[in-house]
Parts: structure tokens; sequence; C-alpha cells
């Protein structure tokens, strides 16, 4: 019974170890092609930004109104949450520690251990896609906010410019602050934990 429990197992090991190589391209995969969309999304986004900025302090310089410049507050702001994409802890990159690998090798657990790092790299970049997602959202967001800005302030040169400033200043200080708390709030990983989950159930399947 204990021969073919060991057959077995070591049976498993084998294909985890032919499978291995398929495992490794398909996250490869799909880290490249998530990391390109997202930074052709952002790119795409940047270029509006430019485009917007520039319109809206054309038409600052050409009227000499500073309605205008309410537009390019929203612009701001959408570039500023484009940028917390550089501040997200975490990463989806597979790297082999030298020491922790020989360890692995000399325990006969490389492939098992590899294996699972995979598989939960590939949940940090389907979560990091998602939280990539709502950055863009929300700056796509802005962007429409701002247009809708330069609109507006072609309608509102007429009217008292003292109201207008207040409701800037109060808006721009709320802006602040909400960004402030979205910067604070980052995406869970959780790669231990996750390493843990996929460890222990391949582990289990081994001595099944």
């Amino acid at each position: 019974m204990k021969k073919m429990l060991k057959q077995k197992t070591k049976f498993k090991e084998t294909e985890i170890e032919r499978i291995l190589p398929l495992v490794w391209n398909s996250y490869q995969h799909m880290y490249d092609a998530r990391k390109t969309n997202i930074q052709n999304d952002t790119n795409f986004l940047l270029v509006i930004i430019s485009f917007l900025s520039v319109v809206s302090i054309t038409l600052f310089t050409y009227f000499e109104n500073e309605i205008f410049l309410f537009s390019a507050l929203f612009q701001l702001i959408a570039f500023v949450v484009l940028l917390k994409s550089f501040f997200i802890k975490g990463s989806a990159i597979h790297w082999f520690e030298f020491k922790e690998t020989l360890k692995n090798i000399e325990q006969g657990k490389f492939n098992e251990d590899l294996f699972a790092s995979l598989k939960t790299l590939e949940n940090d970049t389907y979560t990091y896609l998602i939280e990539m997602g709502k950055i863009t959202k929300i700056s796509l967001y802005c962007i429409i906010v701002s247009l809708y800005s330069i609109l507006l302030a072609f309608a509102v040169l007429y009217f008292e410019k003292t109201i207008l400033y207040v409701l800037v200043i109060t808006l721009t200080i709320c802006l602040l602050l909400l960004i402030c708390v979205y910067y604070k709030k980052q995406p869970k990983f959780n790669y231990d934990e996750n390493y843990k989950k996929y460890k222990k159930e391949i582990e289990k399947w081994l001595k099944k």
C-alpha cells in the first residue's frame, strides 16, 4: 500500500514537472498581456490630459479669465490619480531567490514551490489589473468633468466671479482630501496567504 502511494506521489510530481513549462509560459503571457494593456490605457489617458491642458491654458491666456483653470484642475487631478500606479505596493514578477531556491532543490520541492508561486502570482496580476482599471476609470471621469468644465466656463463668464471663486476653493479642498484618502487605499495582494494555500493544496494532492 505504501509502495503504491509512493509511486502515485512520484507520478504526480513527474506530471507537475512536465506541465511546469506550460504554466510558466502561461504566467509570462498573462503578465505581459495585462501589463501591455494597462500601459496602453495609461499612455492614452496621458496624451488626452496633455492635449486638454494645452487647450485650457490657451483659453486662459486668450480670455485672461481664471475660470478656465478650473478645467485644468480636473486635468491635474486625473494626472495625479494615474500617478498612483507607481505607488501600488506589490509585485507580480517571479524572482528566484538564491538561498531559497537551493533549499527547495535540496528538499526536492523546487517544482512544487515554483508551481504554487506562479499560481499565486497569476492572482496578483489579476488584482493589479483590477486596481489599475479603477485608477484609469477615475482618471477618465476627471477628464470628462474637465471637458464639461470648459464648456461650462463659457457660460459662467457673464456671472459674478466671487461665487465662482468660493466654489472653486471649496471643491479644491474637498478633492485634495479625497485624493489623500484614495492614495492610502491599496489593493490586497495577499501573496504569502495565497502561496501557502496553493502549496498546501499541492502537497495534499500529492499525498492522495
